[in-house]
């Protein structure tokens, strides 16, 4: 089998205390290294810097490969005609442990005295919330929806005396609940309701942006005739994608202060935004329980030494053809 490494050159090499992610056996070297001479050759993960005209150096991850002969010795990176450079076995890191009682598809590799374990999943979600370290935070985050669901199923009909006000659970009993609710207590110009809506809307557009970017930036570890997916390994602690890349572009975009080049920081955002934007939805409905509408403008429209808004409200209301509308000012 010969080798290439996507995106390889010359002058790229394998360092020390890089990181084996593949072990290809019976592998041919393309170059002068003799066929007897090769029993099997490693793909290592390398980081690379790259110096801009500005002056900036960018870090990133690279794949470089390593030829081992029969007695378990690495040759070097000539596998794609690079300078051979010496690489002593002990320098080879083990990928990752994970134990079989996972559930896991994993078989060992032995390299010397070394032994590694490779696994293939494509679970990303799995790995973004480990390696974010947010998965006691997912409670914290499912709070938004139950607090919306108590709201409208329990805390609004024990406000208004009758479970019967409570919101029905088919579409239209939904819909219902929604214009009628809208009918007594004009939600939509409470605060609470503005903010969940942006909440919703904004976790909608952030969520597919953050997609579009992410699918654009992916870095590629297989050949054009494979899926990209392929060269993911379940739990890696690299990132899948270059966040560099993508929130670079994303920054001229828009500008430069709306994009991110910390992913912890990136993945707070997206999801602190809509449950914040739900949590005060869901104050806003339990408020709304107990006719609390000193937020909704209420107050404004009834109050009748605010004659003023009320005289406001009315010729709104004329305009849209509702000329049987009448009010009684004091």
């Amino acid at each position: 089998m010969c080798i290439r490494i996507i995106g390889a050159g010359n002058r790229r090499y394998a360092s020390i205390s890089d990181i084996v992610v593949a072990v290809i056996k019976e592998a041919v070297s393309n170059m002068s290294l003799e066929r007897s001479e090769v029993i099997r050759a490693v793909i290592v993960r390398t980081c690379k810097e790259l110096k801009r005209s500005n002056g900036m150096i960018i870090q990133y991850d690279d794949n470089a490969a390593v030829v081992i002969d029969q007695e378990g010795n690495p040759k070097g990176t000539r596998i794609f005609g690079a300078i051979a450079r010496e690489l002593r076995q002990l320098n080879f890191t083990k990928i990752v442990s994970l134990a079989p009682e996972l559930g896991l598809i994993y078989k060992g590799i032995e390299l010397g005295n070394s032994n590694y374990r490779e696994t293939k999943s494509n679970d990303r979600e799995w790995e973004l919330s480990f390696r974010l370290g947010m998965r006691p935070w997912i409670a914290v985050a499912y709070s938004a929806p139950v607090a919306a669901a108590t709201a409208v199923f329990l805390i609004y009909p024990i406000g208004q005396g009758s479970f019967s006000d409570g919101m029905p659970l088919g579409i239209s009993g939904t819909f219902n609940f929604m214009i009628v609710f809208q009918a007594e207590h004009n939600i939509l110009m409470h605060p609470f309701h503005m903010l969940g809506v942006a909440g919703v809307f904004g976790g909608s557009l952030f969520s597919a942006m953050h997609g579009s970017l992410v699918t654009s930036s992916l870095i590629r570890e297989t050949t054009e005739n494979e899926s990209a997916n392929e060269g993911y390994r379940f739990g890696q602690e690299e990132e899948t994608y270059n966040i560099v890349a993508a929130h670079g572009y994303f920054g001229r975009l828009i500008f430069q202060y709306a994009s991110f080049n910390n992913s912890r920081s990136l993945h707070f955002f997206l999801a602190a935004w809509p449950v914040v934007g739900i949590w005060f939805t869901a104050l806003g409905i339990s408020t709304m329980a107990f006719n609390l509408n000193g937020f909704n403008f209420n107050q404004s429209v009834m109050d009748p030494e605010e004659e003023g808004h009320a005289k406001y409200l009315l010729g709104i209301m004329s305009s849209w053809g509702y000329s049987g509308c009448t009010m009684q000012f004091q």
